[in-house]
C-alpha cells in the first residue's frame, strides 16, 4: 500500500464525509458536522468548526476530500478557487453585514522534516472561514500576529504578497515550507498575508490565530474560550458551551432559510 493511502486511512479528516464528522464534534453537539451545500465542488466539503470563534456560529472549515498537507500542496487541477469563492459567497449571503476572516496553519517541510504549522493534530489541509464583528480590522489581527511571532523568537518575519483569490497558487509563494496564511473579505474588498516558517527551531504556537482573534476581537484571551482541545475536554464555562451549542444551531437555521427562500445561487441552480 502506498504511503499516501496509509496516511489517508489514518486521517480523521479523510474519514469525515463517511463518519459524519469528527468524534469530538458529535460528542459535543450530537450533529453531523458536514454541511450539505447543493452544487458545491465535489472535490471539497464544508464542516462546522468544533469550537466556533465566529459570530453566531459563523466558523466553517473548507476541506479537500483528497489528502493533502495544506492548501499549498493541493494539486492544481482541483478547483480550489471555485470552492473558496463559493464558500465566501455563501457566508456573505448568510452574514451580509459582517467581515469574513480566513486563515490556515499550513503544514510543510523544513530540512526534509515534516512540520505541523502551529502544532495541529491533523496534517490534512483545512481552511478556516470565520465571521467577525463589523468593526474587526485585519491590520489589528496581523499586528498581533507579528507581535506573537517576535515574542516566540522570530527574527526574520517575511510577509509575502498574495493572490486576489484566497488559497490559490500558494505553492508558488511558499514552495513546501510551513506557513501562516490569513486574510479578510469585507464586501468587494480583500486583503491577505502569508508568512512562511523558516526555522524548525522557531515553531508557531498551536492555535495561534484562534488565540489572536479571541484576544484582539473579543478581549477573551483565556484558553477556555478559544482552545478547542480544552473545550472538548470540558475545560470551559457553562456559558461558553451553551453559546457554542446555540451557534451550531444558528448557522444551520441561517443555511436552512437561505435554502428555503433560494437566497443563494447554489440553491437556485439546484432547484
Amino acid at each position: 500500500m502506498e504511503k499516501n493511502a496509509v496516511t489517508a486511512i489514518a486521517c480523521e479528516f479523510c474519514q469525515m464525509p463517511d463518519s459524519l464528522g469528527t468524534k469530538a464534534f458529535q460528542a459535543l453537539y450530537q450533529e453531523n458536522q458536514i454541511l450539505n451545500i447543493p452544487n458545491f465542488p465535489k472535490d471539497f466539503f464544508v464542516a462546522q468548526d468544533v469550537a466556533s470563534i465566529g459570530v453566531q456560529g459563523g466558523h466553517l472549515l473548507l476541506i479537500p476530500r483528497r489528502h493533502a498537507l495544506s492548501f499549498a500542496a493541493i494539486p492544481s487541477h482541483l478547483p480550489s478557487n471555485e470552492a473558496v469563492e463559493d464558500l465566501a459567497a455563501l457566508l456573505q449571503n448568510l452574514y451580509p453585514s459582517h467581515s469574513i476572516f480566513f486563515f490556515e496553519h499550513g503544514a510543510g517541510f523544513l530540512n526534509g522534516q515534516s512540520i505541523a504549522c502551529g502544532g495541529c493534530h491533523i496534517d490534512h489541509a483545512h481552511a478556516h472561514f470565520v465571521i467577525l464583528p463589523t468593526e474587526a480590522e485585519f491590520t489589528d489581527i496581523q499586528s498581533a500576529t507579528i507581535g506573537e511571532l517576535q515574542r516566540a523568537g522570530w527574527d526574520n518575519i517575511t510577509q509575502l504578497p498574495v493572490p486576489t483569490i484566497p488559497f490559490v497558487n500558494l505553492s508558488s509563494l511558499v514552495r513546501t515550507l510551513p506557513y501562516l496564511y490569513a486574510g479578510m473579505i469585507r464586501g468587494d474588498h480583500r486583503t491577505a498575508s502569508i508568512i512562511p516558517q523558516q526555522k524548525k527551531e522557531k515553531p508557531i504556537e498551536s492555535q495561534l490565530y484562534r488565540k489572536i482573534i479571541s484576544t484582539v476581537i473579543y478581549s477573551r484571551p483565556d484558553a477556555t474560550f478559544w482552545n478547542w482541545r480544552d473545550i472538548v475536554l470540558g475545560y470551559t464555562t457553562d456559558e461558553r458551551l451553551a453559546s457554542l451549542k446555540n451557534g451550531v444551531i444558528e448557522l444551520r437555521l441561517r443555511l436552512a432559510y437561505a435554502l428555503a427562500t433560494k437566497k443563494h445561487h447554489h440553491f437556485v441552480a439546484s432547484s
